[in-house]
Formats: structure tokens, sequence, C-alpha cells
């Protein structure tokens, strides 16, 4: 909000720079402050007081007020679902609902795949291509590593992966290598990429291309690693082979619009197989 000569509020701007200042600064400021009343004044002095209060502050805010925040929040998780609900919830429930809502700084919206099903002798190759963009909603720069990971019975290759930015803009173009947590599957990996909040004006949209296998008539999901806003999915294929994906009133031939939030877990499945007629 921008303040005018009109209407601009001391006490409004001061809570908004307070809110959107991290505690470590604060806390920094104060103790620099501190420390330097207390070297230019002697002890008994005024000044000296304030340094030595002024210090001691910093050094709560810098060690106290954090654990201080962790236990508010936990107390809070514990409680807020007998004042919303009217009854409770067991503990891994609520931990797993208090993680997604206050571990979550990135999500993705107007996220694009498109499937190319092309028939082969006994199998059939799909051709993927998706972009999205990435939204970092705090106010703090968030480090994001773009990764896409394969079964290795999809037989998979992966051609590029990209980021178009208003920083800057990349190609990778990883190898598929085993992950040592889960056996038999494929990762590929991007350089890390620091994501800074969207309320400074920065933009990003990740995209990839890649190719798997599949039976000829089976089904592949799109899963989310990420909170995701919008789904446009767009599926080529020929005559020959019969195609559907999950339902949504935004259907319209090869292409189908989901406008709703899709979370870590949920999925779009898509199925074909040899035509009838």
């Amino acid at each position: 909000m921008a303040y005018t000569p009109g209407n601009f509020s001391f006490e409004a701007w001061w809570e908004k720079v307070i809110a959107r200042t991290p505690v470590k600064y604060i806390s920094l400021i104060l103790a620099a402050v501190g420390g330097l009343l207390v070297w230019r004044f002697p002890g008994g002095y005024f000044w000296h007081s304030i340094g030595e209060a002024a210090v001691i502050a910093a050094l709560l805010m810098f060690l106290v007020d954090p654990f201080l925040k962790a236990r508010l929040l936990k107390e809070a998780a514990r409680d807020i679902f007998e004042y919303l609900l009217g009854f409770d919830h067991q503990p891994p429930l609520k931990e797993r609902l208090r993680r997604l809502v206050f571990d979550t700084k990135l999500f993705r919206r107007n996220f694009n795949a498109r499937y190319r099903l092309i028939p082969e002798a006994d199998f059939i190759q799909s051709e993927m291509e998706f972009d999205f963009e990435l939204v970092n909603p705090t106010e703090e720069a968030v480090e994001f590593q773009y990764k896409i990971d394969f079964e290795q019975a999809e037989n998979p290759r992966l051609d590029s992966l990209t980021l178009i930015s208003s920083e800057k803009s990349y190609e990778w173009r990883p190898a598929l290598n085993a992950t040592e947590d889960e056996p038999f599957v494929l990762q590929g990996l991007a350089d890390p990429v620091k994501i800074q909040p969207a309320s400074k004006g920065f933009s990003y949209r990740f995209g990839g291309k890649c190719a798997v296998s599949y039976p000829a008539a089976f089904y592949y999901a799109q899963h989310f690693a990420y909170p995701t806003i919008g789904v446009t999915v767009t599926i080529e294929h020929p005559q020959t082979l019969e195609v559907a994906a999950a339902q949504t009133p935004a259907h319209e031939g090869n292409v189908w619009r989901y406008e709703r939030l899709f979370m870590p877990g949920d999925h779009i499945s898509i199925r074909w197989k040899p035509s009838s007629s």
C-alpha cells in the first residue's frame, strides 16, 4: 500500500516495517546500538544503562524468541481443532496439518502439461512437455532445486529442464541417476535457485521435456509434489487410441482444465487403450 501525505500513518508504517523485518535483524541492530552506548558512556550514566538494556533485549530476542514462538505454534496447533470443529484430532494428523500450513513456502500455479501419445510396435511412447509458475509468498528468498523422478520401468528419457525468470534464464540437460533412498527410481536434478518473494515483483516459470514408455493399454498419473493451483492437460493422440483424463466440467476436445487446488499426494489420471473401431 502506498501512503500519500494525506493518509500517511506513522503507526501503520512502523507496524509494517516491524512485521516484514526478521527478528534476527532487529536483534542485531539492538545489539549494535546497545554495544555502542555501553562503549561510549561509562557505567552509572543513563545511556550506559540504556545500552545494557538493549543488549539484554537483543539476546532475549535472538535466543529465546524462536523457541517461544515454536512453543506457541505447537500449542495453537494442538488446540485450534477443538475451537474450530468442537473436537480434537489425533497427534499425527495435527502434526501433518501443522507442517502443511507452516512449512509450505512455495506453491505452483498455471501448470500446463502436454502429452503426445505415439503408438510403437508393442508399447506407447508418451512425449511430455510441461511448464508452471513457481511462487514464493513469504518475505524471504527460498532455495529451490528443480527435480523430476521416473520409475526405471518407464524407460525414461529426460531432454531438458528450463527456467525463465525476471532475473535470469537457464536450461539444464541433467543425466538420470539412481536415487539412494528409493530403489529402481531415476532422478534428474537442476541446479539450486533462489526464489525471491513474489511481493518484490519476481516471477519464475519452470518447464521441461521428457518421454516415457508404457503398455499399449495403460494409464499415467500426474502427481503433484507442491500445492498447485490451476492445471491444463492437453493430449495429442492418433485415432487408433481412445483417451480419457480425470473428469472436469472444463473439458473440450483434447484439452482438460482443472480450476482448483491440487495438494501433495493428489494426482490426475490419464488413460488410453487401442480404439475398438
